[in-house]
């Protein structure tokens, strides 16, 4: 993939990009907005804008990935024309919930992982889908005062993407993996926190 960096093999490019991403996710906290698909554009182009032109901006083609957890088959991911709608309908659902009515982790995991998935299958970005979707929901969620361990998803990084595949599988999709470390993490964050 074409890059800041004139990087031009796959591994060293995963390596600078996530060795980049990483500290980028550190000062995150410099991203402002209000939570609407200009603050998950303005998140990306933060985490990503070192290595690619394009990071910031919705993805211009379709996209598919091959899944080891499908047996190699791919999500069905948002047409790219409808990004910016479907991203915006993720985004109104998450903030349509009424998160103070929900009183125990395992509700506030459900809820949280629903709309987590349904924003990460729009897949905006043609790379940096979970980790800019990831930090957008936790964001939105400390503002609902929900506290999230970010560091179980990073570190889990691999279990974490494989969770929200599992949970972007229409009629198919499982919930309960992606329930499991989302309800970790709230219990491992109002400890922190």
């Amino acid at each position: 993939m074409k890059n800041k960096l004139n990087i031009t093999t796959q591994e060293k490019l995963d390596m600078a990009e996530t060795a980049i991403s990483k500290a980028k996710l550190h000062s995150i906290l410099d991203v402002k907005g209000d939570f609407e698909y200009k603050h998950l554009m303005d998140l990306h182009k933060h985490i990503l804008g070192d290595i690619y032109v394009w990071a910031g901006q919705p993805r211009l083609m379709d996209i598919e990935k091959a899944e080891s957890v499908l047996s190699g088959l791919s999500v069905r991911y948002c047409h790219h024309k409808q990004i910016p709608a479907e991203a915006k309908a993720a985004i109104d659902e998450l903030k349509n919930v009424n998160w103070r009515n929900l009183d125990t982790y395992e509700q506030k995991a459900e809820a949280f992982s629903k709309n987590m998935a349904t924003l990460w299958q729009v897949h905006p970005f043609r790379e940096g889908n979970t980790r800019t979707v990831t930090e957008f929901c936790v964001q939105y969620a400390a503002t609902q005062n929900i506290f999230i361990n970010q560091n179980l998803f990073a570190e889990n990084a691999s279990f974490t993407r494989n969770a929200l595949v599992m949970a972007s599988i229409g009629e198919y999709s499982d919930f309960s993996h992606l329930n499991r470390i989302v309800k970790d993490a709230m219990e491992s964050g109002d400890k922190e926190g």
